[in-house]
């Protein structure tokens, strides 16, 4: 089967003390579906032949090269293969001295593995241009993920040398409408620091954002000012014209107790004549 075919494939090229993890799967009756090659000093020319044998591989889910020194040159054999890997869920490849060129490889790796769950680059030399590039597919990862039934649910970037430009870039591209869609690991890096100052931005504009939105909830509707204002305009109006009749009404009272006294004060002037 598939399996016996890989161990014996691997056992030719890589030596059988570096297979033997391998010949106990190659045995059980069900598929291998994992490969797990770690601390052996591969090399990038073993990298190199690990890529050759696993290109004929279609079953294989899990990828475990941990230790092995591959560097950039070996991550750039194996990142074709691991691009026809149609189901492969899990790669880890901590340990390895992979820079920026091999963390370039595999963040084109994540915009193309459908399956990709899981990709543990711990312990390796990442610096601020490797980080952004990754930073930069998390971007178009983020805009995707509800259109594929499955996506990169973990990211393993811990002990790199990622520096706060870096860090930014990671961490822009983790956050989703409601809160981070991954988790990211960065700790132990020159620009860990920067996470809690970013975290500290983005809580201050929340708040920020939900004290405008109380704002608007407390301002009337422009149909509600509207209204209020035709209202004020009648009750000014009403008040104006009890006003105005007032003020008649008054100076009619005034008239016709002026015209009484005018009356009364000439009736005895009349009769004293």
């Amino acid at each position: 089967g598939e399996a016996l075919h890989l161990h014996t494939v691997l056992t030719s090229v890589l030596g059988d003390r570096a297979t033997r993890p391998l010949a106990e799967a190659a045995r059980q009756e069900h598929p291998m579906t994992a490969i797990a090659l770690r601390y052996l000093a591969l090399g990038p020319k073993g990298a190199q032949r690990v890529a050759q044998v696993l290109d004929s591989a279609s079953i294989i889910v899990n990828v475990e090269l941990q230790g092995n020194y591959v560097l950039d040159e070996g991550v750039g054999y194996l990142v074709p293969t691991f691009t026809n890997l149609p189901i492969l869920q899990k790669l880890s490849l901590a340990g390895n001295a992979i820079g920026d060129e091999g963390a370039y490889h595999l963040s084109e790796l994540m915009s193309i593995a459908p399956k990709l769950v899981e990709l543990d680059l711990s312990f390796n030399r990442i610096g601020d241009q490797g980080a952004q590039h990754i930073g930069f597919v998390l971007e178009a990862l983020k805009k995707r993920k509800k259109a594929l039934a499955s996506c990169l649910k973990l990211l393993n970037l811990k002990q790199n040398r990622i520096g706060e430009d870096g860090i930014g870039q990671l961490w822009q591209g983790q956050q989703g409408d409601n809160g981070p869609w991954l988790r990211l690991d960065v700790s132990s890096n020159p620009g860990e620091s920067a996470i809690a100052r970013l975290e500290a931005e983005a809580e201050q504009q929340r708040q920020g954002q939900l004290r405008g939105v109380r704002r608007l909830g407390r301002r009337p509707s422009s149909a509600s000012s509207s209204r209020s204002s035709r209202s004020n305009r009648s009750l000014r109006s009403l008040r104006s014209e009890k006003s105005d009749k007032s003020t008649r009404s008054m100076r009619s009272m005034r008239s016709m107790k002026s015209m009484k006294s005018e009356k009364g004060g000439k009736s005895p002037k009349a009769g004293r004549r």
